[in-house]
């Protein structure tokens, strides 16, 4: 009885002790995953990164620094070697244009068209990834590989990455926003490459934000790299912390 009194006195100061570093855990989590959830409406964040070091690299999330049209210059970062503009036809009547940062294009089938000057060419071969998060059309469907050219050329790789986060649609009902990965491997290296997006055939998409990188190497690679998204990795994180602080509980 005596020794059963004793095991539970150390049990109830074990918890004890345990209690404020707990409730830390848990409203570190809470916090984290709050910051997450709003950063959300940063398509940014939610691209993929690339294997290695690009020789440029540029991003879009913003429009509102242009009329529809453009040129929309990077509004999150160019980096590297290398220049790089969007620019949207046509032109979609009222209420189509940048609608809250994003390009709506209401009643029009729109193309995206990026284009890339200035590269380096200095060594024979570059490798690009473009990366574009939108939305389905009003039919729902979304793009697949035949809705990117690169000078003509279909990519060597494309992957639909599926949908990350949304973004208010008709009536504020959130509309999903799906991202995309088509790559070119290998090209021979030029200083300039227009890539041509066309919508999925339908009306009403919108454009959230875009990612370029590109490498110019001496010999062709992939550069697909995909990694963790940030909430993933925070989730991931604090389910650790719990699992540990039970395993310690139970001891």
């Amino acid at each position: 009885m005596i020794f059963q009194k004793c095991a539970a006195a150390r049990q109830r100061t074990q918890d004890f002790k345990l209690r404020p570093l707990r409730f830390i855990v848990w409203v570190g989590c809470v916090v984290a995953l709050g910051f997450v959830g709003h950063a959300q409406a940063d398509v940014i964040d939610d691209f993929d990164n690339v294997a290695g070091t690009p020789t440029g690299e540029f991003g879009w999330d913003d429009f509102n620094g242009a009329s529809y049209g453009g040129p929309h210059t990077p509004d999150q970062f160019v980096t590297g070697t290398g220049n790089a503009n969007i620019t949207v036809t046509p032109i979609p009547t009222p209420p189509g244009g940048v609608v809250a940062g994003n390009l709506y294009a209401h009643t029009t089938v729109p193309n995206w068209k990026l284009n890339l000057t200035g590269l380096s060419n200095t060594n024979a071969f570059t490798s690009i990834a473009v990366q574009v998060a939108t939305t389905a059309d009003f039919t729902g469907a979304n793009l697949d590989a035949s809705n990117f050219l690169m000078d003509g050329m279909a990519p060597d790789e494309f992957i639909d990455l599926g949908s990350r986060t949304s973004i208010p649609g008709n009536g504020g009902v959130p509309s999903p926003v799906n991202f995309y990965w088509a790559e070119w491997i290998g090209e021979s290296a030029e200083t300039d490459y227009t890539v041509d997006v066309s919508g999925a055939g339908g009306f009403f998409q919108v454009l959230a934000g875009a990612k370029v990188s590109y490498f110019n190497t001496e010999s062709s690679f992939n550069i697909t790299s995909s990694v963790p998204e940030p909430s993933s990795i925070i989730v991931l994180g604090c389910v650790a912390l719990v699992t540990q602080l039970r395993r310690k509980r139970s001891r």
